[in-house]
């Protein structure tokens, strides 16, 4: 529930630098409570076939969101290292 209110909260301030840092704050607890539900679901020793049509929650949407956390730390590292490049000449292409 906290991981929902902070992605809320992150979408809400988008554009200024607190939504920055809320999106920051957002991706690290996400995938802690991620990572810590898939561990706690390990240690449960649980079949595939105990958990029905629940299957497809560990085999679909947590990889899935796994993916979406590595994409959005991506972002977030783009958006900070490209204002540090802005004051670089950019090598053009010679047309020879």
């Amino acid at each position: 529930m906290i991981a929902v209110i902070l992605a809320l909260l992150a979408l809400l301030l988008r554009s200024s630098a607190v939504g920055i840092a809320a999106a920051w704050i957002f991706n690290v607890f996400g995938l802690a409570d991620l990572l810590n539900a898939f561990y706690q679901a390990d240690r449960a020793g649980l079949l595939a076939g105990q958990l029905g049509a629940a299957f497809f929650l560990p085999a679909l949407v947590v990889p899935l969101l796994l993916i979406t956390h590595g994409a959005s730390f991506r972002i977030l590292l783009q958006q900070q290292l490209e204002p540090a490049m802005q004051g670089f000449p950019v090598a053009q292409a010679n047309p020879d």
